[in-house]
């Protein structure tokens, strides 16, 4: 079995999982480079000493011919060794003689065995000791150096050439058979080399090559798949924010060509964060890939969905002049999301808001057209979210003066410019304060001192307002620790806290600290929450929140009773202490007949349920004695006191402590 298979069709092949294979191949590598050494080694040492045979050879004949040119002479000189008669020619041809025994052997010597013939090795053995023998005779006069010479020179005249010429013809035998024999080992070692190469192209270069193909088809899949993660979206497989910018300057580009329009469509999924936190971020993910799907679904041929990020989305449309084509592509958008997403057992409700920008009409330029689709996507969430706006250049102005205002807001975060201020809350009945209600104040350095609502919406969607209200409430209970050491009676002081406080995981533990820090008792604060925090879905956490504060001792008040959509059950479940009648339905005291009977009912309510109710923005006399009237006897307005700073505050508390019980207090 194979330890390491191939990898099947889309199996991730990682540089690990590759290991053993490319191991095995550069063994196999080594192993061939190591066979194609021996074989390239082994021919070269055959043919270099095959070489050095043939490169011989020519010497070797010279010598055996030289060797024949001695012999010639030797018999020549032993011919007129024979015929000489005077003593001095005797001598110089003996000496002749004795020189050409003495190269005759030295030539022997150099040229060899002569091929191994053992005859002819004997004759130039012979032919040394004949004229030796011979030389010596002859010197002595001996009788038989006439014999010895005649004996010799026959030998050099006919045996010993006779001889050479088999010493000749037998080195060119061998000769010959050294060149067929290197012949035969080219052609051998030839071959022995093309079966190895032939072996590693089989078993090592094709599964190399296999291996770099495929690795190769990889890295251009890796590559493939690493562009296409650069310009699109991992969820959802849509362009991301590059390939959005990318594909909005060619649809700007072609428009310009071509004169038409571009319309830039910026959605965002409304209460996508509270599915999040909800659900979980995987039914999260699921409702971002359903959200994609339908927009693919709900845009033309040729358009471009993409995903900025989280829950934002573009749309880029090419459309001919009229912007209604724009509408009614975010129409059908609208329509679809409004069917529930389903995720696993979860029934997900959702809609989209939409901003709309147009091209050329609103700006020509990419990335504002995109801030344009922005600025109208938060004036349609500012509607009432599950709509659609248009860009207006009025938007950008409103837009700008609340980036201002935020970027103020910043600053005076920083510089510790917010301020709290407080407005009684009396009795009528018994002329007693019961509480002290703690309105912020901002001490703006150019505009002076400014209300809450000419910041608070900025500051609650842009977040600040979590570090105002911990600011409120530190200022509060100090002001309230001050109070209870200068023992003045203030009731209780009364906290309005925003949906983003109140959904901090340390409100509680905050408050707790600021109460141990100024040594202010539970029961002498009260939490004011708005109506709409109970009803909205989006504010799960609420009850438990509102549950710790009322464990802590606190009282919980419900501000702005009768404007949203509180049910009965509401007061109830969540055990408020306290309701407040909106000062929209004070005003109408007198005026709207309608207004009248419903706050009758509302204090009808509390008093079925054992729960206070104050009305606020008591300003006239009239409505002051009406609310006593239908048993309304908590009241809060201009008509008791406008708001004041601490100082004044406590001076106001101070001369109240005077006032008789049952006696209306003084403005």
């Amino acid at each position: 079995m194979n330890p390491h298979p191939t990898p099947r069709p889309g199996q991730v092949v990682t540089a690990t999982s590759q290991l053993p294979l490319y191991r095995r191949i550069s063994r196999a590598y080594l192993i061939a480079l190591s066979i194609s050494a021996v074989i390239c080694v082994l021919g070269f040492s055959v043919f270099h000493l095959a070489a050095a045979d043939l490169r011989s050879g020519p010497a070797v004949l010279s010598r055996i011919a030289q060797m024949q040119v001695v012999s010639l002479r030797a018999a020549l000189l032993a011919r007129q060794m024979l015929a000489a008669d005077a003593p001095a020619e005797k001598a110089e041809a003996r000496g002749r003689l004795l020189q050409a025994r003495d190269r005759m052997l030295t030539f022997h010597r150099i040229a060899g065995k002569a091929g191994g013939d053992l005859s002819v090795d004997d004759e130039i053995r012979r032919f040394a000791t004949l004229i030796e023998r011979g030389v010596d005779a002859y010197a002595e006069d001996h009788p038989a150096s006439n014999a010895a010479v005649a004996e010799f020179h026959f030998l050099a005249g006919a045996e010993l050439p006779a001889a050479l010429e088999r010493i000749a013809a037998h080195f060119q035998s061998a000769m010959q058979q050294r060149i067929s024999l290197i012949d035969r080992g080219m052609a051998v070692w030839a071959i022995l080399l093309l079966i190895a190469l032939i072996l590693q192209g089989l078993f090592l270069f094709r599964p190399m090559a296999h291996s770099v193909t495929r690795r190769t088809v990889e890295l251009l899949e890796s590559k493939a798949k690493v562009e296409h993660a650069s310009l699109h979206d991992m969820l959802t497989n849509l362009p991301n924010r590059r390939q959005c910018a990318l594909q909005l300057e060619r649809a700007i580009a072609s428009a310009r060509r071509t004169g038409k329009r571009v319309a830039i469509l910026h959605i965002d999924l409304d209460r996508f964060k509270t599915i999040n936190d909800t659900f979980g971020h995987a039914v999260g993910d699921a409702v971002l890939v359903s959200a994609a799907r339908r927009f693919e679904r709900s845009v033309r041929r040729g358009d471009t969905v993409a995903r900025l990020g989280g829950d934002e989305f573009v749309i880029i449309a090419p459309i001919e002049s009229d912007p209604t084509e724009a509408a009614r592509i975010a129409t059908r958008i609208l329509n679809k999301m409004d069917r529930p997403i389903q995720s696993g057992d979860s029934t997900i409700t959702t809609a989209a808001s939409i901003g709309i920008s147009i091209f050329p009409d609103d700006e020509t330029d990419p990335a504002q057209l995109l801030i344009n689709a922005d600025i109208a996507l938060y004036r349609a969430k500012e509607g009432g979210r599950g709509r659609m706006s248009f860009f207006s250049p009025e938007m950008r102005r409103n837009f700008e003066e609340r980036e201002a205002i935020e970027r103020d807001l910043r600053r005076g975060i920083a510089n510790d410019e917010f301020e709290v201020h407080f407005q009684p809350q009396v009795r009528d009945d018994s002329g007693s304060v019961v509480g002290m209600e703690a309105l912020v104040r901002w001490r703006h350095p150019e505009k002076g001192l400014l209300p809450a609502e000419d910041f608070m919406q900025v500051a609650e969607s842009s977040g600040l307002i979590v570090p105002i209200g911990k600011c409120v409430i530190d200022s509060a209970l100090a002001a309230a620790g001050a109070w209870n050491r200068d023992g003045l009676d203030y009731g209780v002081v009364s906290i309005n806290v925003a949906q983003q406080q109140i959904r901090e995981s340390d409100f509680v533990a905050f408050l707790r600290d600021c109460m141990e820090c100024h040594g202010v008792d539970a029961e002498k604060i009260s939490v004011e929450v708005m109506e709409a925090m109970l009803t909205d879905r989006r504010n799960e956490g609420v009850d438990k929140m509102i549950e710790q504060l009322q464990l802590l001792g606190v009282t919980v008040e419900l501000d702005d009773f009768g404007t949203g959509y509180a049910a009965l059950n509401h007061l109830k479940r969540y055990k408020i202490n306290r309701l407040k009648i909106d000062r929209t339905f004070v005003g109408a005291i007198g005026t709207q007949t309608q207004n009248i009977q419903l706050i009758k009912t509302l204090v009808d309510v509390a008093r079925n349920f054992g729960i206070d109710v104050l009305a606020e923005g008591v300003e006239t006399e009239a409505q002051r004695t009406f609310l006593n009237a239908l048993g309304c006897m908590q009241v809060q307005g201009y008509q008791i006191a406008r708001p004041m700073g601490f100082e004044e505050a406590g001076a106001w508390l101070a001369t109240r402590a005077g006032v008789a019980a049952g006696l209306p207090a003084s403005a």
